[in-house]
């Protein structure tokens, strides 16, 4: 084996703590049990146990966990100074066709359902338009057929989920 203060020496690098962190707190443990389970597709009690040490560390529990080598630290401590990265903010949703304009085809099966409801009277006409406007100013024309194609995709499959929330 090699010990803590010999790792790194023979190659000349820097030694860097290296800890494997799958969940932020112990309570999201339980989720990750859940993903490995549908992941392996078997019951919860069959799936690959989720090891306890998986947690992210505070920085007192790294320094406790890697005392006995600081230079460690240190260097990881520069190698993050030395990060520089730029976050991607803008939102990015997919698209659901595109052959056909999503607010075009989100207008065009609201306006039909109006009509099968046999709901053409302006106040629910005005309703629509300023609902649809809203969903159309933030960017949510895609989002709004997506969720919409998932749900005729249950209902056919005979789930039948409960009403939503609008805009």
């Amino acid at each position: 084996g090699v010990r803590p203060e010999d790792a790194g020496k023979e190659f000349d690098y820097p030694v860097i703590p290296l800890h494997t962190v799958r969940y932020f707190e112990n309570v999201d443990r339980s989720t990750i049990q859940m993903l490995h389970a549908i992941s392996q597709n078997v019951s919860l009690s069959e799936a690959s146990i989720c090891p306890m040490n998986q947690l992210l560390f505070s920085p007192q529990e790294m320094e406790s966990a890697y005392s006995d080598i600081p230079e460690a630290l240190n260097n990881l401590e520069q190698l993050v100074s030395d990060i520089t990265y730029q976050f991607d903010t803008d939102l990015k949703l997919p698209r659901f066709n595109r052959d056909m304009p999503a607010v075009d085809q989100l207008r065009q099966l609201a306006q039909s359902g109006l009509e099968t409801k046999k709901l053409s009277v302006a106040v629910y006409q005005e309703r629509l338009d300023k609902e649809l406007s809203i969903i159309h100013q933030m960017g949510f024309d895609d989002y709004f057929l997506i969720v919409w194609d998932l749900l005729r995709f249950g209902r056919s499959r005979g789930y039948y989920m409960g009403m939503g929330r609008g805009s």
